[in-house]
């Protein structure tokens, strides 16, 4: 049954989208012992909050925006995150700046 997708707002049959982009659950899923990188799922409604690996879905995006935000975001986010020992390009581009605006009296 068609919905309107959150982010062109159309009224289109909607994906089953990722809440968090696939390869954040690998990192995270690299980052320590079994268990230890596991997720916080929070339900509100229920008042309860529970350690799992599950990577958590929802149907939020049409096909043609769940395109878009792994084509133009997600796959280039993943490549320039951390990736083990000695690869990680975002920090690397992130030393680089020099802090510029100032926002609440901070230099962002």
């Amino acid at each position: 049954m068609p919905k309107n997708c959150a982010l062109c707002l159309q009224e289109r049959e909607l994906k089953n989208s990722h809440i968090m982009p696939q390869s954040m659950y690998r990192a995270a899923g690299r980052a320590g012992e079994p268990f230890e990188s596991d997720l916080i799922h929070v339900d509100h409604m229920r008042g309860t909050a529970v350690r799992t690996s599950k990577q958590l879905k929802q149907k939020l995006l049409c096909e043609s925006c769940e395109d878009k935000f792994s084509r133009l975001g997600e796959d280039y986010f993943a490549r320039i995150c951390f990736q083990g020992a000695g690869t990680f390009e975002l920090r690397g581009e992130l030393h680089g700046l020099t802090p510029d605006e100032i926002s609440s009296g901070r230099k962002m």
